[in-house]
């Protein structure tokens, strides 16, 4: 990874003005018209200035031990000090660690979202920036799991743990929010087309294919299907084609405000059917070879889609208002 200081100095300023929105002592003690005031200050800070917040030592300290960071992790952060060959890299304090990640994340969506302008306009150009977010945000989720293994080789390694957990946390929550907001204007892609009488029929996935065909309880197992998502490309599969065949009644409906209730009805029925598979799959883990293992896969699965039931419950409601 290549060090580019203007990035730096954005990713620092990001990381600032994130702390601003989600400090629950910043919140309890100002105002929102203060909150403002403090990002517009944070945002017409010069590079020197951003960095003397984040790292006290100073401008040159903070690039020698950051462009260390590049080539031994997050865990030096995080941690104090890593020990590696004998080199020992020094950033402490979750600022700098909240303003790495912030760098990783900026570093890998960057030049994805900058694809997104080409040619792609309106909701697609959102979709097409939310899906680079959400991979960039997954990625940083995959370091930080891997750099919790190097907490043990730290000077602190508590502090080291703790602030990687506190990190993931937050971007966990990041994660969570994007998938949404993507969810939702995937969603509303889908409700454009199907105003304009468009409605595809959804090509099988052969993993997701093979999932069903054997079933969610024989394919959460290790070894019977390929992949840890294969069991969340079935889902999403049985999910499209349920919906696939409801909407072809919708659109014989002239009405485009019964229409519009169709579709909503069509996508509720779809995640509540994924729902009763899902449940009824697990009632199959006992004579699966690890039943603890088949019911624990399944479970997160059923969690994440009750809360997709109880979300498109709520904007079939809005409709019937």
């Amino acid at each position: 990874m290549m060090f580019d200081r203007k990035l730096l100095e954005l990713s620092c300023k990001a990381s600032l003005v994130d702390t601003i929105y989600n400090s629950r002592y910043i919140n309890e003690h100002t105002t929102p018209d203060t909150r403002y005031d403090m990002i517009e200050w944070v945002k017409g800070l010069s590079y020197e200035e951003t960095v003397g917040i984040i790292h006290e030592y100073g401008v040159r300290d903070f690039e020698a031990k950051f462009k260390k960071f590049l080539k031994y992790g997050l865990a030096g952060i995080a941690g104090g000090i890593v020990v590696s060959g004998g080199v020992a890299a020094t950033l402490v304090g979750g600022p700098a660690l909240g303003a790495v990640a912030m760098y990783m994340f900026r570093k890998a969506t960057d030049p994805c979202e900058q694809k997104c302008f080409r040619g792609v306009k309106g909701v697609d150009k959102k979709i097409c920036k939310l899906q680079c977010q959400a991979r960039a945000i997954a990625i940083i989720l995959k370091d930080i799991k891997a750099e919790r293994g190097k907490c043990d080789k730290t000077e602190k390694p508590e502090k080291c743990h703790r602030g990687l957990n506190l990190l993931r946390m937050k971007w966990e929550k990041k994660y969570q929010k994007t998938i949404t907001e993507l969810e939702a204007a995937v969603d509303k892609r889908k409700m454009k087309m199907r105003t304009e009488g468009v409605t595809r029929k959804p090509v099988p996935h052969p993993v997701a294919s093979k999932v069903l065909k054997v079933g969610l309880a024989a394919g959460s197992i290790s070894g019977v299907t390929p992949g840890a998502g294969a069991i969340v490309k079935a889902l999403k599969y049985l999910k499209t084609m349920y919906e696939y065949k409801c909407e072809l009644n919708c659109q014989r409906d002239e009405n485009q405000t019964n229409k519009r209730l169709c579709y909503r009805t069509c996508a509720y029925e779809a995640i509540s059917n994924n729902v009763k598979y899902i449940e009824k799959e697990m009632g199959k883990c006992n004579s699966t070879e690890d039943p603890y293992k088949c019911r624990k896969r399944l479970y997160k699965h059923l969690k994440r889609w009750r809360m997709k039931e109880v979300e498109a419950k709520t904007r079939l409601q809005n409709v019937k208002r």
